[in-house]
């Protein structure tokens, strides 16, 4: 088992300092399960046999609405599965 010393620290910075970083891998974890239901226009062709320019005219009409994460675009599943009925 490995020990670490800390010097100088109140509680209330080591607890401030705990409590930021489960925050953060928290966060990570909410976007990772939010990311798992969306799909990419490539995900959404393979899978639904949609071609991209159908995908294309679906966001201009406002049928589906792109989410940007990180520079990329990404579709809500159930957004689409609505779309194509």
């Amino acid at each position: 088992m490995k020990t670490i010393k800390i010097e100088s620290v109140t509680l209330d910075d080591l607890l401030h300092a705990i409590d930021k970083l489960i925050g953060k891998r928290l966060s990570a974890l909410i976007v990772y399960k939010d990311t798992a239901r969306l799909l990419t226009r490539e995900q959404i062709k393979d899978q639904f046999g949609i071609s991209l320019s159908t995908i294309h005219r679906y966001v201009i009409r406002g049928i589906l609405i792109p989410k940007r994460i990180g520079g990329k675009v990404y579709f809500d599943h159930a957004a689409i599965l609505d779309a194509i009925k």
